[in-house]
């Protein structure tokens, strides 16, 4: 019936039209007031200590999600010297939480085209940074490289096409997928924290020689 069809076009109209401006709320942030709050979030849930230097945007495709640009990597675990720079960092805002962003916990962070330099002497603290993610909080790394120093000078550059951290219950992982010397590499992590004897298993592979 003519009237049926009618009254199911005007729900299915009013439910899009609500979902639309749900998910346009949190256009109207001013994220510039926001900034310092979002710096703790991330410390707080993923142990990365960064400063934001240019804009905050909001997009809802493919969801709900903060683009953050050009931000500087500090150095471990609350330095202030800057050690890296990503081009672009993606926050997924959780669905139930986009009309406050004050109450916003971010479930995982995305970081890409970063550049990290980590010099030999603070390579210690950079597995001890592994070693105490937060529990269910994973960290994405994509399309970005890491400059191993010796004070000053490079002794290396390992490209990372694309790079997982986690940490689950007892066990921290690490799986990367990288370039080094122009040769693909895949690298897994996996650290069992227990208190009377951590135990840590790395495996290499080299798909080119088998």
């Amino acid at each position: 019936q003519p009237e049926f069809r009618s009254f199911l076009t005007y729900i299915f109209s009013f439910i899009i039209l609500t979902l639309l401006i749900y998910l346009s709320i949190p256009f109207f942030f001013n994220y510039e007031n926001f900034k310092p709050k979002i710096e703790k979030k991330l410390f707080f849930n993923f142990g990365l200590n960064l400063k934001f230097t240019d804009k905050i945007q909001y997009n809802f495709f493919p969801s709900p999600r903060l683009n953050i640009y050009k931000v500087e990597i500090l150095n471990f675990p609350e330095g202030s010297n800057k050690i890296g720079l990503v081009k672009k960092i993606i926050l997924k805002v959780p669905f139930k939480k986009l009309v406050n962003i004050k109450k916003i916990d971010f479930d995982s962070v995305e970081l890409i085209d970063a550049s990290i330099n980590v010099k030999t002497s603070e390579i210690n603290n950079f597995k001890n940074y592994l070693n105490n993610l937060s529990d269910n909080k994973p960290i994405y790394i994509k399309k970005s490289r890491i400059n191993i120093l010796d004070k000053d000078n490079l002794l290396l550059t390992i490209g990372i096409d694309k790079l997982d951290l986690s940490n689950k219950g007892l066990f921290t992982k690490a799986n990367l997928k990288s370039q080094i010397f122009n040769t693909k590499v895949k690298i897994n992590y996996q650290l069992k924290n227990t208190e009377k004897k951590p135990t840590s298993n790395i495996t290499l592979s080299i798909p080119k020689i088998g």
